[in-house]
């Protein structure tokens, strides 16, 4: 079938080049700036209408992602009822070094975006595309506030040791909600020394979702840690506020990183792939949604092939004289979060007993190192999920 005449729009930071194309050798006027502003979105307006005569029909607008730049013209779009395509900046930077010469200008850009749309099958863009870009944004912010609490809890581990040395003796996970209650409201070992186990039990119970019997277990471990613990600054040290400070940061980041988790979920579940995904052994509701918030809408990959090139797990091949191009590293040119997901998934599949582990474990047999075994089954696990989400199938029917 013919395809539709087509807007080609190279979208940069706070303004953009459009230009109409009635078929791939045909086009309609040359490229022009517009601001990303009412009156330059208008003129985009203008130009359907002028290649809708042309061509008889409403043309499409195709333009790249460009993380945030695009979206105020996305919206315009949608207010106005018009059909556009998203096309990734990977499938338009391959057409444009198939070209002799790849130079990359704004004015030449319209005419490969306009390529790429008509030499291959791309969906217009609906609704559950906006389901996939939420998921991401979430999991991008999640991943965001990931980072933080790594930073957070290192200047939190550092001043731990000098107000409250050993601590972490007392509790591996000093995250948990008693210590960090406990360091919440005490800034210092010698404000807990004198206190009754009875007192700060009651506040434990009321403040926390622990049983009483629990709290006083508790409260009497915390009073016997503290009259025995030799702190490395007094009461009124710059280290005790500081520490009180990183407390209820991390108490805040936790909080909001579980909301969004939640909120990841709750998208998640609306698409069909997210139950697929919960039959693979080791991957959960939290895996599950990130995993698909990173691999978003599957039908814009061919083939598996695709797929392992977009997470960048395709191995490196590169062969000359005697090197066979065997065992060679990955490319890494690719989804990052997607594989550290992957990486995770793998972790928690091979300790059961299923087809994935008994990959993992025939490759340790035949010499493999154990981190090799395991980018091996990211390969093999993302091939199964690509199936499972084209057939509907289940892990177990793989």
């Amino acid at each position: 079938m013919e395809k539709r005449a087509c807007i080609a729009i190279d979208v940069s930071k706070g303004k953009s080049h459009y230009q109409g194309w009635i078929n791939e050798n045909q086009k309609c006027g040359n490229p022009k700036c517009i601001n990303h502003d009412k009156e330059g979105f208008a003129e985009i307006s203008t130009k359907v209408k002028e290649v809708e005569k042309i061509a008889g029909q409403k043309p499409v607008i195709v333009f790249e992602s460009t993380g945030v730049y695009h979206r105020g013209l996305k919206m315009f779009l949608k207010e106005n009822n018009l059909d556009f395509i998203i096309i990734s900046p990977l499938a338009s930077a391959k057409v444009r070094q198939s070209n002799i010469r790849s130079t990359k200008t704004d004015q030449k850009d319209c005419k490969n975006i306009a390529k790429v749309y008509f030499l291959k099958d791309l969906a217009i863009y609906n609704e559950q595309d906006e389901i996939y870009e939420n998921l991401l944004e979430m999991n991008r912010y999640y991943n965001y506030l990931t980072e933080q609490l790594k930073k957070i809890k290192v200047q939190f581990k550092l001043l731990l040791d000098v107000v409250f040395p050993k601590f972490d003796c007392l509790y591996e996970h000093p995250y948990l909600e008693i210590p960090m209650m406990i360091l919440s409201k005490y800034t210092h070992p010698n404000q807990i020394k004198n206190k009754h186990p009875e007192s700060i039990a009651k506040w434990l119970e009321k403040n926390t979702c622990h049983h009483y019997n629990y709290c006083l277990k508790e409260a009497k471990m915390i009073i016997e840690y503290c009259n025995e613990c030799q702190p490395g600054c007094e009461e009124s040290n710059i280290d005790c506020k500081l520490l009180n400070d990183v407390v209820i940061q991390i108490k805040n980041k936790l909080i909001e990183q579980d909301y969004y988790e939640e909120k990841l979920i709750d998208l998640a579940k609306e698409l069909p792939n997210y139950q697929l995904l919960l039959t693979i052994p080791g991957i959960a509701n939290n895996l599950a949604s990130r995993i698909i918030a990173e691999l978003g809408e599957l039908n814009r990959f061919s083939n598996a092939r695709q797929v392992v090139a977009y997470a960048g797990i395709d191995p490196n091949i590169y062969q000359s004289g005697e090197n066979t191009g065997m065992h060679l590293r990955i490319t890494k040119k690719g989804n990052k979060n997607l594989r550290c997901l992957l990486y995770l998934a793998v972790g928690n599949t091979i300790k059961g007993k299923n087809k994935l582990s008994e990959y993992y474990y025939k490759k340790i047999a035949t010499g493999m190192l154990p981190k090799v075994a395991k980018v091996a089954c990211m390969n093999k696990l993302l091939r199964i999920i690509y199936s499972m989400c084209k057939i509907g199938s289940l892990f177990e029917e793989q």
